[in-house]
């Protein structure tokens, strides 16, 4: 009997699950072969042999799992495929181990074995692989940003210039991140990549607002959370020798 036409429900093809059955505790039922009526088995060590065998019981059938799942999803190529070990089933106990070896080495088995098993599991991979990597370096590339943020922000709390005289490599913002990125070599190469975008008078100034922001909107909820609090006044003589009133 011929296989099934792709896209043809076959009831052969039923015993397809998700993984090859091998039911090692079964015990295998014996059949006659031959003129003179040798009794054999299916033999449980065969699992090991070729894990690749699909074992029905309610039939005492054999299959091929990789191929019955490349026929069924349409990826083998019909002329080759084996029917003995994708819709009929195999069971000649007799001469298994010359017929499972047989089918191993046919183009049948190889292609199916290369469409459902080794390509599948080599995309998951490398796709699991870029993910991982896109992962770590996103991550790195966070704490190398909130690393630039900490020493903006205590340069802002020091009263110390951003910016240089001209030549932005010597200034101190650069400086002391090149400082910081001898304990963590991330840093320098993420700020040869992000020089430009991040380091930027633009790009300070923009950082230094958000913080500020950050600042008042923390005493704003500190003074609405309390009773009591008290307004500083002092007077400074500016450079044009003008008195300026400050509230603090």
């Amino acid at each position: 009997m011929p296989p099934p036409a792709f896209g043809e429900k076959s009831a052969e093809l039923q015993w397809l699950g998700q993984s090859a059955h091998q039911p090692l505790q079964f015990p295998f039922p014996n059949r006659s072969f031959g003129i003179t009526r040798p009794v054999r088995s299916f033999q449980r060590s065969w699992f090991e042999k070729w894990p690749w065998i699909h074992y029905d019981e309610d039939r005492d059938l054999t299959f091929c799992f990789p191929c019955g799942k490349a026929y069924k999803e349409k990826k083998l190529y019909a002329p080759t495929a084996e029917s003995n070990f994708i819709t009929k089933g195999f069971h000649n106990w007799k001469d298994a181990t010359i017929k499972f070896g047989n089918h191993e080495g046919t183009g049948c088995h190889t292609d199916a074995v290369l469409k459902v098993v080794t390509l599948p599991q080599t995309t998951s991979d490398i796709g699991e692989t870029l993910s991982h990597k896109h992962a770590t370096e996103k991550e790195a590339n966070r704490q190398c940003f909130l690393k630039l943020l900490s020493n903006l922000r205590f340069l802002a709390r020091q009263a110390l210039p951003m910016r240089g005289d001209g030549n932005e490599d010597n200034s101190n913002f650069i400086q002391l991140f090149k400082l910081r990125g001898e304990d963590d070599t991330r840093m320098t190469s993420w700020l040869q990549r992000k020089q430009s975008k991040y380091t930027s008078a633009e790009m300070q100034n923009e950082m230094l607002k958000v913080m500020a922001l950050k600042v008042l909107r923390d005493i704003s909820a500190s003074i609405q959370n309390t009773p009591f609090y008290t307004i500083m006044v002092d007077e400074t003589l500016t450079s044009a020798v003008k008195n300026r009133l400050l509230y603090v």
